[in-house]
């Protein structure tokens, strides 16, 4: 199989657009400073951006780049190197693009819908603060998108897998 590294450019250029455009999201939440529900909502609209784009880079390899086949590993490779690359784009966005928003919006949420917890989110969130531990987030961040990457793109190769006719 001489293709072996094919997926890779296709994988690259896809995470990087799908990186931006989950960078993007969040940061336009973020500057019009909507409730906790509509953020957390935007968590919901970029994870339908992730199944979009990652099932438009698994068809568009499988049609333009081989030739019309899919093997469920190639499918896999694509949907999780995207996601590598999303979570790091995202890691960064929200740990240094007003790290406090999420903070704020967290505790916004729990004064909603459960203020009897109140004092003890913010006593976690202030033990966050002084002991941030960002290496062991990044690695969070890395394992849930690989973990998300691979289930959504498990299912694209599932539907768009095509193997070559051995007959």
């Amino acid at each position: 199989m001489e293709n072996k590294k094919i997926f890779l450019p296709i994988a690259f250029q896809y995470g990087i657009i799908l990186a931006i455009l989950r960078i993007l999201i969040d940061f336009g939440l973020k500057m019009a400073d909507v409730s906790s529900m509509i953020y957390y909502i935007g968590y919901v609209v970029g994870f339908i951006v992730e199944i979009v784009l990652i099932f438009l880079a698994v068809k568009i390899f499988r049609d333009k780049f081989n030739n019309g086949l899919l093997s469920f590993a190639e499918a896999i490779k694509i949907g999780i190197v995207m996601m590598i690359i999303t979570a790091i784009g995202t890691f960064i966005s929200m740990s240094f693009i007003d790290p406090e928003f999420q903070m704020r919006k967290a505790i916004e949420m729990v004064e909603q819908y459960q203020p009897e917890k109140l004092q003890e989110t913010i006593e976690k969130i202030e033990e966050g603060k002084k002991n941030p531990k960002y290496l062991l987030s990044l690695s969070i961040w890395i394992l849930y998108f690989s973990f998300l990457g691979f289930v959504i793109s498990a299912i694209c190769g599932g539907i768009l897998g095509k193997k070559e006719d051995q007959y």
